[in-house]
Protein backbone atom coordinates (compact mmCIF):
# COMPACT_ATOMS: atom_id res chain seq x y z
CA UNK A 1 0.00 0.00 0.00
CA UNK A 2 1.37 3.49 -0.65
CA UNK A 3 1.95 5.94 1.37
CA UNK A 4 -1.09 8.31 0.23
CA UNK A 5 -3.61 5.29 0.33
CA UNK A 6 -2.37 4.58 3.51
CA UNK A 7 -2.83 8.19 5.06
CA UNK A 8 -6.00 8.67 3.50
CA UNK A 9 -7.48 5.47 4.90
CA UNK A 10 -6.32 6.24 8.54
CA UNK A 11 -8.04 9.68 7.99
CA UNK A 12 -11.80 7.92 6.96
CA UNK A 13 -10.46 5.99 10.30
CA UNK A 14 -10.37 8.86 12.10
CA UNK A 15 -13.31 10.52 10.65
CA UNK A 16 -15.46 8.01 11.84
CA UNK A 17 -14.24 7.68 15.15
CA UNK A 18 -14.81 11.36 15.47
CA UNK A 19 -18.60 11.16 14.09
CA UNK A 20 -19.10 8.29 16.54
CA UNK A 21 -17.95 9.98 19.66
CA UNK A 22 -20.14 13.11 18.95
CA UNK A 23 -23.04 10.78 18.80
CA UNK A 24 -26.28 11.66 20.54
CA UNK A 25 -25.55 11.17 24.28
CA UNK A 26 -27.93 8.98 26.74
CA UNK A 27 -31.43 10.66 27.62
CA UNK A 28 -31.83 11.91 31.10
CA UNK A 29 -32.89 9.02 34.09
CA UNK A 30 -35.23 9.84 36.37
CA UNK A 31 -34.44 8.73 39.67
CA UNK A 32 -35.90 9.96 43.10
CA UNK A 33 -34.36 12.16 44.89
CA UNK A 34 -33.42 9.21 48.20
CA UNK A 35 -31.90 7.05 45.43
CA UNK A 36 -29.35 9.53 44.08
CA UNK A 37 -26.31 7.84 45.78
CA UNK A 38 -26.07 4.99 44.29
CA UNK A 39 -23.48 4.31 42.25
CA UNK A 40 -25.18 3.24 39.75
CA UNK A 41 -25.73 6.75 39.02
CA UNK A 42 -22.64 8.34 39.28
CA UNK A 43 -22.00 10.18 36.01
CA UNK A 44 -25.02 10.32 34.37
CA UNK A 45 -27.59 12.76 33.20
CA UNK A 46 -30.73 12.72 35.80
CA UNK A 47 -34.10 14.38 36.37
CA UNK A 48 -34.77 14.51 40.24
CA UNK A 49 -37.91 16.13 42.08
CA UNK A 50 -37.40 17.85 45.74
CA UNK A 51 -37.21 20.77 47.50
CA UNK A 52 -33.65 22.95 48.03
CA UNK A 53 -32.22 23.96 51.57
CA UNK A 54 -29.52 25.77 52.43
CA UNK A 55 -26.90 23.23 54.77
CA UNK A 56 -25.62 24.26 58.10
CA UNK A 57 -22.34 24.81 56.77
CA UNK A 58 -21.42 25.25 53.32
CA UNK A 59 -17.45 25.44 51.16
CA UNK A 60 -17.65 26.31 47.98
CA UNK A 61 -15.52 27.77 45.02
CA UNK A 62 -17.54 28.70 41.67
CA UNK A 63 -20.66 26.86 43.04
CA UNK A 64 -22.72 26.45 46.24
CA UNK A 65 -24.22 22.99 47.52
CA UNK A 66 -27.78 22.94 48.58
CA UNK A 67 -29.73 20.03 50.34
CA UNK A 68 -32.15 17.99 47.88
CA UNK A 69 -34.64 16.65 50.54
CA UNK A 70 -34.24 12.75 50.58
CA UNK A 71 -36.96 11.61 52.56
CA UNK A 72 -35.54 8.16 54.54
CA UNK A 73 -32.23 7.31 55.73
CA UNK A 74 -30.28 7.45 52.83
CA UNK A 75 -27.15 9.76 52.25
CA UNK A 76 -28.02 13.55 51.83
CA UNK A 77 -27.69 14.14 48.07
CA UNK A 78 -26.32 18.03 47.72
CA UNK A 79 -27.29 19.52 44.48
CA UNK A 80 -24.30 22.24 43.17
CA UNK A 81 -25.75 25.60 41.51
CA UNK A 82 -23.06 27.41 39.56
CA UNK A 83 -22.66 30.86 40.81
CA UNK A 84 -24.24 33.78 38.83
CA UNK A 85 -26.84 36.07 37.27
CA UNK A 86 -27.76 33.78 34.29
CA UNK A 87 -30.16 31.26 33.91
CA UNK A 88 -30.00 28.03 36.07
CA UNK A 89 -27.39 30.07 38.52
CA UNK A 90 -27.88 31.01 42.20
CA UNK A 91 -27.26 34.74 43.16
CA UNK A 92 -23.75 34.96 45.39
CA UNK A 93 -24.52 35.06 49.25
CA UNK A 94 -23.77 37.76 51.28
CA UNK A 95 -21.12 36.84 54.14
CA UNK A 96 -23.77 36.36 56.64
CA UNK A 97 -26.40 34.44 54.62
CA UNK A 98 -30.27 33.02 55.61
CA UNK A 99 -32.42 31.28 53.30
CA UNK A 100 -34.52 35.03 52.58
CA UNK A 101 -31.32 35.40 50.67
CA UNK A 102 -31.20 32.24 48.02
CA UNK A 103 -32.26 33.40 44.74
CA UNK A 104 -31.91 31.23 41.81
CA UNK A 105 -33.08 32.01 38.25
CA UNK A 106 -34.48 29.75 37.10
CA UNK A 107 -34.69 27.71 33.12
CA UNK A 108 -37.06 30.29 31.79
CA UNK A 109 -34.99 32.84 33.12
CA UNK A 110 -37.73 35.33 34.81
CA UNK A 111 -38.71 32.44 38.03
CA UNK A 112 -37.04 32.78 41.01
CA UNK A 113 -36.47 29.78 42.43
CA UNK A 114 -35.75 30.06 47.14
CA UNK A 115 -35.27 28.06 49.82
CA UNK A 116 -38.27 25.45 50.18
CA UNK A 117 -39.51 25.73 46.55
CA UNK A 118 -39.97 22.26 44.84
CA UNK A 119 -38.26 21.95 42.13
CA UNK A 120 -37.20 19.89 38.92
CA UNK A 121 -33.43 19.43 38.23
CA UNK A 122 -31.07 18.07 35.72
CA UNK A 123 -28.21 17.63 35.99
CA UNK A 124 -24.45 15.92 36.28
CA UNK A 125 -24.27 13.25 38.75
CA UNK A 126 -20.63 13.68 39.24
CA UNK A 127 -20.08 11.59 42.42
CA UNK A 128 -22.12 9.17 44.38
CA UNK A 129 -19.66 8.65 47.21
CA UNK A 130 -20.48 8.59 50.88
CA UNK A 131 -19.22 12.09 51.95
CA UNK A 132 -20.03 13.75 48.57
CA UNK A 133 -23.14 12.84 46.62
CA UNK A 134 -23.50 15.38 44.12
CA UNK A 135 -25.75 16.17 41.30
CA UNK A 136 -24.29 19.57 39.15
CA UNK A 137 -27.06 21.54 38.02
CA UNK A 138 -27.74 21.90 34.18
CA UNK A 139 -31.42 23.06 34.60
CA UNK A 140 -33.29 24.15 37.27
CA UNK A 141 -37.20 24.70 37.28
CA UNK A 142 -40.09 25.84 39.72
CA UNK A 143 -42.98 23.39 40.07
Amino acid sequence: MTTKKLSFAILIVLFFNILSACGPSEPPVEVQASELCNEKWEDKTIITYGRLYLPEEMMFINSYPLILDAPGDNQIPYVSIYIGNGKNEMKELPENYTDEDVAILADDGTTVITVGDSVRITGEMMSTAATNCQLYVNKIEKL
